[in-house]
């Protein structure tokens, strides 16, 4: 089955500034981001891998959801002002594009023109830095002692998560990784003295 398109490219829309940001408990880093593209609907959007360790869907394996790596958590109006750029190489990548059957499965076939457009996205995607911010709560609060003043000046573990909860992933209020548990070993240290 091949499938010349004249189909457009459909972004689906990041509203969630941590939404490619994942990080699973017991692993030693998060999860890797990135844009995908669909050769078979034109739908393109970004989201985080949700596989540990190599897997992946079938749809990707075989090349029909084509996946460019992001270089890191990125804030919604950083990455859907990237996927407009991509747009215009994006379209191209569909409109040089097959599903066929290989005997086996559907698999993509790219054409000169789509592998060239894919090595122009690459090349735009590593322009671009992650303005996601993320810190551990211990090594963002290593250089002071604000958590245990606030806790023997009286406030409580849930005012402080409530204060120190809601980092945007700016520079400046970053996501704040293992809140609960650095706060909750802080109140321990400081009921302890």
């Amino acid at each position: 089955m091949t499938t010349e398109t004249e189909q457009t490219i459909t972004i689906q829309r990041q509203t969630d500034d941590g939404a490619l940001y994942q990080h699973y408990q017991g692993q030693s880093s998060p999860q890797a981001c990135y844009v995908a593209l669909d050769i078979e609907d034109g739908q393109m959007w970004a989201t985080t891998d949700a596989s540990i360790g190599n897997g992946t869907t079938a749809r990707n394996y075989h090349g029909i959801e084509r996946r460019y790596t992001l270089p890191g958590p990125m804030r919604s109006e950083t990455v859907n002002a990237l996927m407009d750029e991509l747009t215009d190489y994006a379209q191209v990548v569909l409109n040089h594009s097959d599903v066929e059957w290989d005997g086996h499965n559907h698999v993509a076939v790219l054409r000169d023109a789509a592998a060239d457009a894919e090595s122009v996205i690459e090349r735009t995607i590593d322009s671009y830095e992650p303005d996601y911010h993320v810190w551990d709560a211990a090594d963002w609060f290593a250089q002071d002692d604000t958590i245990r003043e606030a806790l023997r000046a009286g406030q409580t573990v849930d005012e402080l998560e409530a204060e120190w909860g809601d980092g945007d992933g700016t520079e400046d209020s970053p996501y704040l990784e293992g809140l609960s548990s650095y706060l909750e070993m802080c109140a321990a240290d400081v009921a302890a003295e």
